[in-house]
């Protein structure tokens, strides 16, 4: 995250009266946004808040919207905002005197200002992205009588962003080099020249005047396909440097302009829609990270590198274009390179001790659930079933994972002594066993024995397991019980050399020996004779 864009806002003081409702209110709640990101103990932090104050609804969080737009969209929210005088007496300017106004007041600021705008409420955020572009046309053999100047028109503009044609080229910086390379006007394409009233030829083109502190370049992998005349999304190779210099690619440029690349815009889909998320380097450690949603994994340098892309589907069908995935660099920022101005970090101490107060808060409730979470970790929730026909209300306990079943046993005798005395009190502990029970055909399973130290944790037992608590009298033995389980069997008929399969229920723990005695019994022992049953 941009430290200059955080000092800003947690020098900011939010007022109800001034700035509206806390819903609705951008600044306060990326504030607010910034300040978890730092001190929360969460693992990840939501943007619920964030998104509603754009006036979005749950279903608009899961919208591609244009970033670009986004951005714009939100400085504008910033400055209004934060800086509001000066927003309004920008906006009379461009009004009175128009946005060629601004590039004067911009130009004349300071380079060293920057801190200030990193400090103070009284420039805009807007100002940190802002450079000034040149658009000109001038006449190739024309020039002005009283001057060397050719005829021409030059206009200045402000820009927040570079959009750089990707198409064909294999690199940012041959993507700049084609973005300010002049364009000839010629032939049936020559200019207009309105002061000569005469058709000449030209030369058009764009040159940076000035750059500003924060870059941002768009790569324009978006595009149309002329022949099937839909949206396409380029995925060719681009390089970028993790250092970029600007100065030979500004007008006039007698300063060294390096700016240092930490974050990157992924786009990982096809036209038609995708995902984006970002990678952002550690400006303190230098370290980079992957911001992807509510996942935050350190990564290299070589796993950026990866997000040049390359993936090439200019010969692909028209039909395929549209579809074509791939998962590549979007938009890139870059930060100039100054160490009197440049911020790595925000101390904790320059969060609002009213935004501390509350994640704090936040932070309590956060680890008492956490507590509370790893109590419960700890715990089993029984369901038991007792009694014969089983009861239709089984009787609920909680337990450590760390009893043992002779514990447990023990517990579940003494508190059914206490609910149903007449059938349980008195009863020794030798006279009581837990069972799994199938709740589906209300049939008791395996036996636990009362005297068994195994804790239940071993025998992998879940919350809301049911089982069934069986007892019997002191006098008497528990029933020996049969276990059925029910077999397919396979036999050869020796007529037709076909298997035929049967099903037949046995007893578990019958011998080999005399199930065949009983399936020769069953079947025509002529034809399935004993000795040849295998």
């Amino acid at each position: 995250m941009t430290p200059e864009i955080r000092r800003v806002l947690y020098n900011w003081q939010y007022d109800p009266k001034l700035h509206g409702a806390e819903t609705n209110c951008i600044p306060l709640q990326l504030q607010r946004l910034f300040g978890r990101l730092q001190l929360s103990a969460e693992k990840a932090v939501s943007t619920k808040e964030l998104t509603h104050s754009f006036g979005w609804s749950h279903s608009d969080s899961f919208v591609q919207h244009d970033v670009q737009e986004l951005c714009r969209v939100l400085f504008e929210a910033l400055d209004k905002t934060i800086a509001p005088k000066v927003y309004q007496q920008r906006q009379k300017l461009i009004k009175d005197e128009g946005v060629g106004s601004l590039t004067k007041l911009l130009s004349n600021i300071d380079p060293q200002s920057i801190t200030t705008c990193s400090n103070s409420i009284d420039q805009l955020v807007s100002d940190l992205y802002s450079g000034i572009m040149i658009d000109y046309i001038q006449a190739k053999d024309h020039k002005r009588p009283d001057s060397d100047n050719p005829y021409g028109r030059v206009h200045e503009d402000l820009f927040m962003d570079v959009q750089l044609a990707i198409r064909d080229l294999g690199s940012v910086e041959e993507a700049l080099d084609n973005y300010i390379k002049p364009e000839i006007l010629s032939g049936d394409n020559q200019w207009l020249c309105e002061e000569l009233n005469l058709k000449v030829d030209a030369v058009k083109g764009l040159k940076f005047k000035s750059m500003p502190y924060l870059l941002t370049l768009h790569l324009k992998r978006f595009d149309y396909d002329m022949i099937s005349w839909q949206r396409i999304k380029l995925g060719n190779k681009v390089t970028f440097p993790f250092v970029l210099d600007m100065s030979k690619y500004v007008e006039n440029c007698d300063k060294e302009l390096k700016y240092e690349l930490f974050s990157v815009l992924v786009h990982s889909g096809s036209a038609r829609g995708g995902h984006y998320y970002a990678y952002i380097k550690n400006f303190e450690n230098k370290q980079w990270f992957n911001f992807n949603d509510s996942n935050v994994s350190q990564i290299s340098e070589e796993d950026v590198q990866k997000m040049y892309g390359g993936e090439d589907s200019s010969s692909s069908s028209s039909y395929s274009k549209q579809y074509a995935s791939s998962t590549n660099a979007y938009m890139l920022m870059y930060r100039l390179i100054d160490d009197k101005v440049n911020l790595n970090a925000i101390p904790s101490d320059q969060v609002p001790q009213s935004l501390v107060d509350e994640i704090k808060q936040e932070n309590e409730k956060i680890e008492q659930e956490r507590l509370e979470y790893e109590e419960r970790k700890k715990k089993v929730n029984l369901r038991i079933y007792y009694g014969s026909p089983l009861a239709s209300e089984p009787l609920t306990m909680v337990i450590n994972k760390t009893d043992s079943i002779a514990h447990v046993t023990k517990l579940i005798l003494d508190t059914l002594a206490n609910e149903r005395p007449e059938d349980y009190k008195d009863l020794p502990i030798e006279c009581a066993r837990i069972r799994d029970v199938n709740l589906m055909t209300k049939q008791p399973s395996k036996i636990y024995t009362c005297n068994d130290e195994t804790p239940v944790e071993q025998y992998n037992w879940f919350s809301f397991r049911p089982i069934y608590f069986q007892v019997r009298k002191p006098s008497e033995e528990f029933p020996v019980e049969q276990t059925f389980i029910s077999v397919y069997i396979y036999r050869l008929n020796p007529d037709t050399q076909d298997f035929d399969a049967i099903s037949a229920k046995i007893h578990a723990n019958q011998t080999l020996r005399a199930l065949k005695e009983y399936l020769s019994d069953s079947w025509d022992s002529t034809k399935y004779p004993l000795d040849l049953l295998n």
